[in-house]
């Protein structure tokens, strides 16, 4: 069962974003003075909740749809849709994608994949360190919601490697989140996700960073079939750590009632049981 991007779309979208733990590089010079300012203004984020209306762009079709994005900070990271209604998880480098209609969650090792070192750029401030690997340069484009804007291409000795051409972040001026994110792949089919009403350290529950699923969803470990869901409800994975600050009212009170976390554990397969342009750039 390997990750088909024509058909899985969600995939498509969160293979935009993840983080890269390589030592960063310098920018060349007039850029320096964005990136720290991007660095600063990212630093300040813990969590995030978001609208998005997401386009995948093939040579004779549209496919549109719409949903909600989470993010915690370091590696949390959720995106619902509701045509086609999917749940998708990264945590850390493993990815759970959850498919209401046919009740079937697919959990991928991404250990190995080339793209995930991008996986988590759009929403966090280590973006310099895509340097190694990576063309990333500032642009400028004309819109009110924000100015400024980022691109990232594949070295030309890795464009084998990658599955996409360029990928173009559009940021919001006041606080340089992401208002648009655009990717061209490879086979030129694209991508682009507009985000609205995004809120930042809100308050929000450990139960919205997992996937619960009913009883009789299949459940699928890197193209192997481990087991069908007999309990009445199964929730992957942990729970993310949220600081209390962030933590929901509902969430507060039961730890105060019980003196401890409520935990969601329950029914949660354990690791141990599974199978091993057209911008102006600016330089």
């Amino acid at each position: 069962m390997k990750i088909n991007t024509k058909s899985s779309p969600n995939y498509i979208f969160i293979s935009l974003i993840f983080y890269l733990t390589l030592a960063p590089q310098g920018f060349p010079s007039g850029t320096e003075e964005f990136f720290k300012k991007y660095r600063e203004l990212r630093s300040k984020v813990s969590v995030l909740v978001g609208e998005f209306t997401q386009k995948n762009i093939y040579p004779d079709e549209i496919y549109t749809t719409t949903g909600k994005v989470i993010y915690i900070k370091p590696d949390r990271l959720v995106f619902s849709t509701k045509d086609p209604e999917k749940i998708t998880i990264l945590d850390g480098k493993k990815l759970y994608e959850y498919e209401v209609e046919i009740k079937q969650l697919a959990i991928y090792d991404l250990a190995d994949q080339v793209d995930i070192e991008i996986f988590f750029i759009a929403f966090t401030e280590d973006i310099e360190k895509l340097k190694d690997r990576y063309k990333v340069s500032m642009i400028t484009v004309d819109d009110e919601r924000g100015k400024d804007g980022i691109s990232i291409k594949p070295l030309d000795e890795c464009e084998k490697e990658v599955t996409f051409k360029e990928i173009l972040i559009f940021l919001r001026k006041e606080d340089y989140l992401p208002y648009r994110i655009r990717m061209v792949n490879s086979d030129d089919v694209q991508t682009i996700v507009d985000f609205e009403k995004i809120e930042t350290n809100c308050k929000i529950s450990p139960r919205e960073t997992q996937v619960c699923v009913p009883k009789g969803t299949t459940v699928v470990v890197n193209d192997k079939l481990i087991e069908t869901v007999e309990e009445n409800e199964k929730c992957l994975p942990e729970p993310a750590k949220i600081h209390t600050e962030f933590t929901s009212p509902s969430e507060q009170k039961k730890e105060n009632h019980t003196g401890e976390k409520k935990s969601y554990s329950d029914g949660i397969i354990s690791e141990k049981n599974l199978p091993p342009s057209q911008f102006n750039e600016k330089r």
